[in-house]
């Protein structure tokens, strides 16, 4: 992240410029303003990390938990998984999965693109318009492994 991106140069210039028409300003309102630029300057932060780094959220059930803890040893999961992901891609292998259940999970993701267009209808967001346009090309993806696994199984 480059930080000529940033509206301002640092936390003194940003609270000369919220606090100026106030001569002199009380400790709440310097304090006040100092996490306003800081929840702004986060929010910069991690737009820009997420243009440059893509980042996926997992969810594993108790399972999958249990058998990542047996088989990672004394490597954090985030390691573990990080080296299976690297594992699987260059093998260029991927375990067979039950179609029925990519059938419900892409039924799922449909209407999860349904309720974000109705977000959209109601607000002009550019997050949300950022969201809508990731969830498509998940949907493409998707698609395409699904269509992968019926290949395998025919």
């Amino acid at each position: 992240m480059k930080n000529s991106d940033f509206k301002y140069k640092s936390l003194h210039e940003y609270l000369d410029v919220a606090l100026y028409e106030t001569p002199n300003p009380t400790h709440k309102q310097i304090k006040q303003a100092k996490k306003a630029y800081w929840r702004s300057w986060f929010r910069h932060y991690h737009r820009q990390r997420r243009e440059d780094r893509k980042e996926f959220t997992l969810g594993f059930d108790r399972q999958s938990l249990q058998l990542i803890n047996q088989k990672r040893g004394k490597l954090s999961v985030s390691k573990f998984l990080y080296q299976a992901v690297a594992t699987a891609l260059n093998t260029h292998t991927i375990a067979a999965a039950n179609t029925e259940l990519l059938d419900t999970i892409h039924i799922q993701l449909m209407e999860l693109i349904s309720l974000v267009e109705e977000l959209l209808d109601l607000e002009s967001i550019e997050i949300s318009i950022t969201m809508f346009e990731r969830l498509e090309a998940l949907e493409l993806q998707f698609n395409k492994l699904k269509n992968d696994f019926k290949k395998q199984s025919s």
